[in-house]
C-alpha cells in the first residue's frame, strides 16, 4: 500500500496471497524492492522482488536462490542492490547489481549479519551483527 504523508490516499499497489515485507524505495522514487515467499506458496523462502507502483508492469524476480533473501535496499546511486541471505546456512549481506546480476557475498561470519544500509556515497555498508556475542554496528567498505 501507498498513501500520502497525512494518511490520506490509501491504495493498494501490490498483491499476493504470500508474505511481502521489508518494502523500500529506489532512490528516484520509481520501485519499490521488497522479499516475497511468493515463490514457494508462502513456505518461508523470500526472494528480492522488485515492482513499478504506477504502472501495471508485472513485479521483476532478482533473487533465485534457497533460503530467504531479505532487506533489500537500493543504493543511493541506485546502481546497487543490498540484502540478507541465509543461503549459505546463516544470515550474510550481499550485493548485486540493480538488476539482480553479479551477485556477491559480502560477509563470512558464523556470527548472524543483517539489516544493511548504505553510506549517502554507496561506498560503504553499515549492518547489524552479533559477532561479539551481542548485536553491534559494522561498516564495510564496497569496491
Amino acid at each position: 500500500y501507498l498513501m500520502n504523508a497525512d494518511g490520506s490516499n490509501q491504495h493498494r499497489v501490490y498483491f499476493s496471497n504470500a508474505m511481502n515485507v521489508d518494502a523500500s524505495w529506489s532512490p528516484d522514487g520509481r520501485e519499490i524492492l521488497f522479499a516475497s515467499d511468493k515463490e514457494d506458496n508462502g513456505t518461508g523462502n523470500f526472494e528480492v522482488f522488485a515492482i513499478e507502483p504506477e504502472t501495471t508492469a508485472p513485479e521483476r524476480r532478482l533473487t533465485f536462490r534457497r533460503g530467504y533473501d531479505i532487506y533489500p535496499i537500493y543504493s543511493p546511486d541506485g546502481t546497487r542492490i543490498a540484502f540478507v541471505s541465509r543461503a549459505d546456512g546463516n544470515s550474510e549481506i550481499y550485493v548485486m547489481n540493480a538488476d539482480g546480476s553479479r551477485l556477491i557475498r559480502l560477509t563470512r561470519d558464523t556470527a548472524d549479519d543483517t539489516e544493511p544500509s548504505w553510506s549517502p556515497d554507496s561506498k560503504k555498508i553499515i549492518f547489524s551483527s552479533n559477532r561479539n556475542g551481542k548485536f553491534g554496528i559494522y561498516e564495510l567498505a564496497i569496491f
